[in-house]
């Protein structure tokens, strides 16, 4: 036990003697519970959103209102996931390409001619495909939590059968 803390004490006056350039690689904004959030990550957010209000003529709010409002939803979006993960919410490989298949059909498009659309609109497909995972996890969540708090009584149902029959 001595000889470990020993041989511990050497390597940190070794190592501590060492040159060490101190460099910022990314700065966390905001910690969600047992995750967080990096500057890159709410920059990345922020101007795709910019992107997307720029491109609809959409006039821009403040730059500061912007990050704020992104890092909020950024947030909650977080929290929400990790609720799910909790809850076990889990999306197939096939349930997501199945979506995939459902929104390329509604716009016209094959699942190939779809992906080639989005990048050429410069969005990268598996950044589509983590959102719309994200987005469906967060559905059944949202479906779960009402779904749970909804009670209709036998009385509730009897009323509104009677009024419906009249």
């Amino acid at each position: 036990m001595i000889r470990k803390a020993l041989i511990a004490l050497w390597l940190f006056t070794i190592l501590g003697q060492l040159p060490v350039g101190a460099q910022t690689l990314d700065r966390i904004v905001a910690i969600v519970e047992d995750d967080v959030i990096l500057e890159r990550e709410l920059n990345r957010e922020v101007a795709a959103i910019t992107a997307k209000l720029q491109g609809s003529n959409t006039m821009m709010p403040p730059e500061f209102v912007l990050r704020k409002q992104v890092l909020e939803r950024m947030i909650v979006d977080k929290l929400q996931r990790q609720l799910a993960t909790r809850s076990g919410i889990q999306i197939s490989d096939e349930m997501l390409r199945n979506s995939v298949s459902d929104i390329a059909a509604r716009n016209g498009l094959s699942v190939e001619a779809f992906k080639e659309e989005l990048v050429n609109q410069g969005m990268d497909y598996k950044a589509f495909e983590e959102n719309l995972r994200n987005e469906i996890i967060i559905n059944q969540l949202r479906g779960r939590e009402i779904g749970a708090r909804v009670k209709v009584t036998d009385a509730e149902v009897n009323h509104y059968l009677e009024t419906q029959s009249k």
